[in-house]
């Protein structure tokens, strides 16, 4: 006969309901806002978006729309003098230099300053295309190992090039300052990103993948090992670009809602 038994059912534990996350308005005057804190919204971390919203509260609805093209400008300058160069430390040997000769220039402010900027830029017109070719002749997508880095070095590239923030604030330019947008070649400049991205991601991965599959072992063991790490492996050599260039984003944010 048992001591102790249970006289009731416990009771059903009730579900926590967790409050929703605090996100940028939307609906502002300004189109421009309005982008960019949507795409802030889908890309930082709710931490980071909850901080942002608390530094900015009494602007976030008010701001006006009587700015839109300085803005555009503004989004511009960011993308080719910080986002661009930012990404150029992935640049074998010429990317610093060409980095610090964007930054030296005035900022975007007219069609002029961003006829400077596209000077530069536009030295790395051909990169998509020779990078195309590059990986062409020496990555077979029949070999299982190389099929496997290919793929792990474009999810990773993709996804940093997506939340490096970068495309978002290209989207503002394009809209409100297409004419300085076209002179300061930021179209070259995303391409240029989207393609050395990949090509670095591949870079790091590939050695990995070598290594690991060097190593004694079963080879069937081995190759379910690399096909779980390399993912990690591709995205590790964006997690301090990412994370530079989305707190930067989150300045531009309080520098454009200021604008008055």
């Amino acid at each position: 006969m048992p001591f102790f038994r249970r006289k009731t059912k416990s009771p059903e534990a009730a579900e926590l309901s967790k409050p929703a996350p605090i996100k940028l308005p939307v609906d502002s005057n300004s189109a421009a806002m309005n982008t960019l804190a949507k795409e802030l919204n889908e890309l930082l971390p709710d931490s980071t978006i909850s901080g942002l919203a608390a530094r900015t509260p009494s602007r976030a609805t008010s701001v006006s729309d009587g700015y839109e093209h300085e803005r555009g400008l503004k989004a511009l300058d960011w993308l080719t003098r910080t986002w661009f160069t930012t990404w150029c430390r992935i640049i074998p040997e010429s990317g610093d230099t060409l980095a610090s000769k964007l930054r030296s220039l005035p900022p975007i402010r007219d069609r002029g300053t961003a006829l400077a900027v596209g000077n530069f830029v536009g030295l790395m017109s051909d990169t998509p295309e020779e990078n195309t070719k590059f990986i062409e002749a020496n990555y077979d997508r029949d070999k299982l190992y190389e099929r496997i880095a290919l793929a792990a070095a474009e999810k990773a590239s993709s996804e940093a090039y997506l939340k490096s923030v970068g495309p978002a604030i290209a989207d503002i330019a394009a809209s409100h300052a297409i004419d300085e947008f076209r002179a300061a070649r930021a179209d070259v400049a995303l391409a240029a990103i989207s393609s050395l991205a990949f090509s670095h991601s591949l870079d790091e991965v590939w050695p990995f993948i070598v290594n690991h599959a060097n190593l004694p072992g079963d080879t069937d063991a081995k190759t379910k090992s690399i096909q779980s790490l390399a993912p990690h492996a591709a995205r590790q050599p964006f997690t301090q670009i990412v994370s530079t260039l989305q707190t930067s984003s989150t300045e531009l944010y309080a520098d454009l809602i200021g604008m008055e």
